[in-house]
Protein backbone atom coordinates (compact mmCIF):
# COMPACT_ATOMS: atom_id res chain seq x y z
CA UNK A 1 0.00 0.00 0.00
CA UNK A 2 2.79 2.43 1.03
CA UNK A 3 4.54 1.92 -2.45
CA UNK A 4 2.28 1.92 -4.75
CA UNK A 5 -1.00 4.06 -3.16
CA UNK A 6 0.88 6.64 -1.24
CA UNK A 7 2.84 10.38 -2.61
CA UNK A 8 6.26 10.72 -2.28
CA UNK A 9 9.29 11.82 -4.43
CA UNK A 10 10.62 7.84 -4.51
CA UNK A 11 7.67 6.78 -5.37
CA UNK A 12 7.17 9.05 -8.32
CA UNK A 13 10.66 7.87 -9.90
CA UNK A 14 9.82 4.55 -9.44
CA UNK A 15 6.01 4.41 -9.92
CA UNK A 16 5.06 7.83 -11.19
CA UNK A 17 1.07 5.92 -11.03
CA UNK A 18 1.11 7.10 -7.73
CA UNK A 19 0.39 10.67 -8.88
CA UNK A 20 -2.88 9.28 -9.30
CA UNK A 21 -3.16 6.34 -7.35
CA UNK A 22 -2.80 8.19 -4.10
CA UNK A 23 -5.96 10.14 -4.14
CA UNK A 24 -7.35 6.31 -3.57
CA UNK A 25 -5.84 5.85 -0.12
CA UNK A 26 -6.35 7.84 2.87
CA UNK A 27 -5.33 7.63 6.38
CA UNK A 28 -8.09 6.26 7.87
CA UNK A 29 -11.70 5.75 8.24
CA UNK A 30 -12.88 9.51 8.67
CA UNK A 31 -10.66 10.58 5.89
CA UNK A 32 -11.82 8.77 3.38
CA UNK A 33 -15.48 9.56 4.98
CA UNK A 34 -15.46 12.96 4.75
CA UNK A 35 -13.96 12.99 0.90
CA UNK A 36 -16.67 10.60 0.10
CA UNK A 37 -19.45 12.66 2.24
CA UNK A 38 -18.38 15.79 -0.42
CA UNK A 39 -17.82 13.34 -3.65
CA UNK A 40 -21.57 12.35 -2.92
CA UNK A 41 -22.50 15.85 -2.45
CA UNK A 42 -21.01 17.53 -5.26
CA UNK A 43 -20.23 14.41 -7.50
CA UNK A 44 -23.66 13.80 -8.94
CA UNK A 45 -24.28 17.47 -9.81
CA UNK A 46 -21.38 18.12 -11.67
CA UNK A 47 -21.50 14.84 -13.52
CA UNK A 48 -24.40 16.02 -15.08
CA UNK A 49 -23.95 19.34 -15.35
CA UNK A 50 -20.41 18.08 -17.12
CA UNK A 51 -20.88 14.94 -18.57
CA UNK A 52 -19.01 12.01 -17.65
CA UNK A 53 -15.79 12.71 -19.96
CA UNK A 54 -15.30 15.99 -18.64
CA UNK A 55 -16.31 15.54 -14.55
CA UNK A 56 -13.44 12.35 -15.10
CA UNK A 57 -11.15 14.88 -16.43
CA UNK A 58 -12.44 17.49 -14.11
CA UNK A 59 -11.69 14.50 -11.07
CA UNK A 60 -8.87 12.93 -12.18
CA UNK A 61 -6.81 15.80 -13.27
CA UNK A 62 -7.44 17.89 -9.79
CA UNK A 63 -5.84 14.62 -8.35
CA UNK A 64 -2.96 14.49 -10.55
CA UNK A 65 -2.34 18.20 -10.33
CA UNK A 66 -2.57 18.10 -6.30
CA UNK A 67 -0.14 15.58 -6.25
CA UNK A 68 2.42 17.65 -7.89
CA UNK A 69 1.91 20.92 -6.40
CA UNK A 70 2.22 18.14 -2.76
CA UNK A 71 5.38 17.35 -3.98
CA UNK A 72 7.05 20.70 -5.16
CA UNK A 73 5.43 22.77 -2.02
CA UNK A 74 6.99 19.70 0.21
CA UNK A 75 9.99 19.69 -1.19
CA UNK A 76 10.20 23.86 -0.78
CA UNK A 77 9.33 23.14 3.31
CA UNK A 78 11.70 20.56 4.18
CA UNK A 79 14.26 23.24 3.04
CA UNK A 80 12.48 25.97 4.70
CA UNK A 81 11.22 23.78 8.29
CA UNK A 82 14.44 22.70 10.43
CA UNK A 83 12.33 20.73 11.93
CA UNK A 84 11.69 18.44 8.97
CA UNK A 85 14.20 16.00 7.41
CA UNK A 86 12.02 14.62 4.89
CA UNK A 87 9.01 14.92 2.81
CA UNK A 88 5.86 13.12 4.24
CA UNK A 89 4.03 10.29 2.29
CA UNK A 90 0.79 12.05 0.73
CA UNK A 91 -2.31 10.70 0.19
CA UNK A 92 -6.35 10.96 0.18
CA UNK A 93 -8.54 12.51 -2.47
CA UNK A 94 -8.80 16.12 -1.04
CA UNK A 95 -6.64 17.48 -3.56
CA UNK A 96 -9.72 16.16 -6.29
CA UNK A 97 -12.70 17.10 -4.31
CA UNK A 98 -11.48 20.68 -3.97
CA UNK A 99 -10.67 21.28 -7.44
CA UNK A 100 -14.31 19.87 -8.02
CA UNK A 101 -15.47 22.22 -5.23
CA UNK A 102 -14.02 24.93 -6.86
CA UNK A 103 -14.94 24.20 -10.28
CA UNK A 104 -18.60 24.65 -8.40
CA UNK A 105 -18.41 27.47 -7.05
CA UNK A 106 -16.76 28.81 -10.35
CA UNK A 107 -20.08 27.81 -12.52
CA UNK A 108 -22.12 28.75 -9.94
CA UNK A 109 -20.79 31.28 -7.68
CA UNK A 110 -24.48 32.31 -6.20
CA UNK A 111 -25.37 28.44 -5.35
CA UNK A 112 -25.80 27.35 -1.73
CA UNK A 113 -23.04 25.47 0.23
CA UNK A 114 -24.18 23.66 3.76
CA UNK A 115 -21.44 24.57 5.61
CA UNK A 116 -20.93 22.59 8.51
CA UNK A 117 -23.93 20.82 7.29
CA UNK A 118 -25.82 24.05 9.29
CA UNK A 119 -24.90 27.28 7.82
CA UNK A 120 -25.90 28.22 4.38
CA UNK A 121 -22.94 29.83 2.47
CA UNK A 122 -22.91 31.32 -1.27
CA UNK A 123 -20.55 28.96 -2.94
CA UNK A 124 -18.26 32.02 -3.75
CA UNK A 125 -18.04 33.05 -0.01
CA UNK A 126 -17.38 29.25 1.13
CA UNK A 127 -14.59 29.19 -1.63
CA UNK A 128 -12.79 31.98 -0.66
CA UNK A 129 -12.67 31.68 3.83
CA UNK A 130 -11.53 28.05 2.32
CA UNK A 131 -8.82 29.06 0.23
CA UNK A 132 -7.93 31.62 2.54
CA UNK A 133 -7.50 28.54 5.39
CA UNK A 134 -5.53 26.04 3.61
CA UNK A 135 -3.17 29.33 2.70
CA UNK A 136 -3.13 30.27 5.96
CA UNK A 137 -2.57 26.77 7.14
CA UNK A 138 0.14 25.41 4.40
CA UNK A 139 2.20 28.90 5.47
CA UNK A 140 1.92 28.45 8.78
CA UNK A 141 2.69 24.88 9.64
CA UNK A 142 4.18 23.50 12.74
CA UNK A 143 5.36 19.78 13.74
CA UNK A 144 1.80 19.02 15.18
CA UNK A 145 -0.13 20.09 11.80
CA UNK A 146 2.46 19.27 8.59
CA UNK A 147 0.94 15.76 8.52
CA UNK A 148 -2.24 17.51 6.74
CA UNK A 149 -1.76 18.00 2.85
CA UNK A 150 -2.66 21.74 2.53
CA UNK A 151 -0.60 22.51 -0.62
CA UNK A 152 -2.64 19.77 -1.96
CA UNK A 153 -5.92 20.92 -1.49
CA UNK A 154 -4.72 24.51 -2.35
CA UNK A 155 -3.09 22.33 -5.51
CA UNK A 156 -6.67 20.90 -6.89
CA UNK A 157 -8.65 24.23 -5.98
CA UNK A 158 -6.13 25.92 -8.50
CA UNK A 159 -6.66 22.86 -10.78
CA UNK A 160 -10.52 23.56 -10.63
CA UNK A 161 -10.14 27.09 -11.40
CA UNK A 162 -8.43 26.46 -14.42
CA UNK A 163 -10.61 24.12 -15.63
CA UNK A 164 -13.18 26.69 -15.29
CA UNK A 165 -11.28 28.89 -17.79
CA UNK A 166 -11.14 26.15 -20.17
CA UNK A 167 -14.60 25.52 -20.29
CA UNK A 168 -15.21 29.27 -20.47
CA UNK A 169 -12.72 29.50 -23.48
CA UNK A 170 -13.61 26.86 -25.39
CA UNK A 171 -17.70 27.41 -24.80
CA UNK A 172 -18.80 24.34 -22.39
CA UNK A 173 -20.23 26.50 -20.50
CA UNK A 174 -23.32 27.07 -22.48
CA UNK A 175 -23.69 23.52 -22.83
CA UNK A 176 -23.26 23.11 -18.99
CA UNK A 177 -26.14 25.42 -18.19
CA UNK A 178 -28.25 23.88 -20.34
CA UNK A 179 -27.78 20.21 -19.22
CA UNK A 180 -28.48 21.89 -16.00
CA UNK A 181 -31.65 23.14 -16.86
CA UNK A 182 -32.60 20.08 -18.41
CA UNK A 183 -31.99 17.86 -15.42
CA UNK A 184 -33.87 20.19 -12.83
CA UNK A 185 -36.56 20.08 -14.79
CA UNK A 186 -36.98 16.58 -15.50
CA UNK A 187 -36.48 15.93 -11.61
CA UNK A 188 -39.49 18.57 -11.24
Amino acid sequence: MLENFTLSPRNLEERPYTLLTAAFSHKDLGHLCSNMYSLNAFGPLMINALGTPLFVSLYFGAAVFSSLVYLVLEKIAVQRDRWRRNIAYGLGASGAISGMIVAFATLWPKGTIIFLGIVPVSAWLYVAGYLAYEAYKEYNRDQRTYKVGHSAHLGGALYGGLFYLFLRNYHFIDDIYFNMYRYYTSIL
